[in-house]
């Protein structure tokens, strides 16, 4: 299959409306013929290339990147193409402001609801929910399997997260990133949630909760651009709005549990903080699972799903 077919039908199955595949399969056209490769042996010089003769504004640019990323993205996740890495990733990294540097978006809790309800795939959905309501790293988000979910204690375990070494592949660690594994309460909206996508998969024991195109365990980069690609699409983000992406939601959810009254430490330990680890464990040892569950649902936001 032509890659950029290819491309065009992952993205279709994935939900994505014909007018963002549409644009997005011409910048890609674009770009292929510009640097008239290969795409196995197309390198970030070639992309230099490219971008020297794109004659667009930055923020135009920094979506042709996004969109040359994740069709990139898209190859290397199958075994069709013999694509092993992204050309992109690097010129993106350096034409990307550091962190520190961004103001982050603030949005409400009926914005947020409105993009959730915008995502008509019920696997992205289960995952930005998932998301809104713990804030998650990604890393440990798709090392979800259905092990770690309990439907009938309301519980879903963060056990383990994915760690990328330079130029590697992604591998699994024990524990969150703050070294420790966590259970967290798990409120009705996203039971509800939970209980429809893993229902209507099939998934059991120890499958990936998240998966790709290919059944296999969804990768952080895809999270990030299935994200980016429903954001933009709905209107919850502007093309060149980098402070708006799935890190956001750690800041969202520790504002709104905060704002409404959860206690601090409950706030640490459901996000995992590392700079609350001495917290956390505070709080393993004098608050008992109950009452950081009764704490953590009566503050947790609503979106009406």
């Amino acid at each position: 299959m032509d890659v950029v077919e290819y491309y065009r039908m992952v993205q279709t199955q994935d939900g994505r409306a014909w007018n963002t595949i549409s644009n997005a399969t011409s910048v890609i056209n674009k770009f292929l013929v510009c640097v008239d490769k290969d795409v196995k042996d197309i390198t970030p010089d070639d992309v230099r290339k490219w971008i020297s003769v794109a004659g667009v504004a930055p923020s135009t640019l920094r979506t042709y990147l996004s969109t040359v990323k994740t069709f990139f993205d898209l190859l290397m996740e199958s075994d069709s193409f013999d694509v092993n890495r992204n050309p992109v990733t690097v010129i993106m990294r350096r034409q990307t402001p550091d962190r520190h540097d961004k103001q982050r978006s603030q949005k409400t809790i009926t914005e947020v609801s409105r993009f959730l309800k915008s995502i008509r795939h019920m696997g992205d959905r289960a995952m930005f929910v998932i998301l809104a309501k713990f804030g998650l790293r990604v890393s440990e988000l798709v090392c979800l399997t259905v092990a770690d979910y309990d439907p009938v204690a309301k519980t879903l375990s963060i056990t383990k997260h994915a760690s990328r070494a330079r130029n590697k592949l992604e591998g699994i660690k024990p524990g969150r990133k703050n070294g420790r594994s966590t259970i967290l309460p798990i409120d009705q909206e996203l039971l509800y949630i939970l209980d429809t996508h893993i229902k209507a998969t099939g998934k059991k024991g120890h499958d990936p909760i998240f998966t790709n195109d290919k059944g296999r365990r969804i990768a952080t980069n895809t999270v990030q651009n299935r994200f980016d690609a429903w954001a933009t699409s709905s209107g919850f983000k502007a093309a060149d709005d980098e402070g708006v992406a799935p890190h956001w939601f750690r800041h969202f959810i520790a504002f709104q549990l905060i704002s409404a009254g959860c206690n601090p430490m409950v706030v640490d330990y459901i996000r995992g903080d590392v700079a609350g680890d001495i917290k956390n464990h505070y709080a393993r040892q004098v608050l008992p699972f109950e009452k950081i569950r009764s704490e953590y649902i009566r503050t947790v936001p609503q979106f009406g799903l």
